[in-house]
């Protein structure tokens, strides 16, 4: 049997949905430090620098988390102001969205 009508409510679900095992799976990868990286640089360098580069990494990581924290507070506010609804179940938007910034405080944390 063909279907020749799309399914608004999987493809929604499927959509929301994928955002919070991305951010939780990032979160978890930074953890474990599980992200792929590239050794060419630090492979070559002593312990005692591998540690100061790890120190920037983190940092960097930790500000960039922090500016994406900061404007997915901004987004999931201006959906709250504006009561916007997902399209096939009526949930407020605002609900998916805040998985940004919940998956950004772990990726911090």
């Amino acid at each position: 049997m063909y279907f020749t009508f799309p399914f608004p409510l999987t493809e929604e679900l499927v959509c929301a949905m994928f955002v919070l095992p991305s951010t939780m799976g990032g979160a978890l990868a930074s953890k474990e430090n599980g992200h792929y990286t590239l050794d060419l640089i630090t492979g070559m360098m002593k312990p005692k620098m591998k540690k100061v580069f790890l120190l920037i990494d983190t940092a960097l990581t930790c500000l960039a988390a922090g500016i994406l924290l900061w404007t997915g507070i901004g987004m999931v506010q201006s959906q709250m102001k504006i009561g916007s609804l997902s399209i096939a179940l009526k949930i407020p938007n605002w609900v998916y969205g805040s998985f940004v910034p919940l998956g950004l405080v772990f990726i911090i944390f």
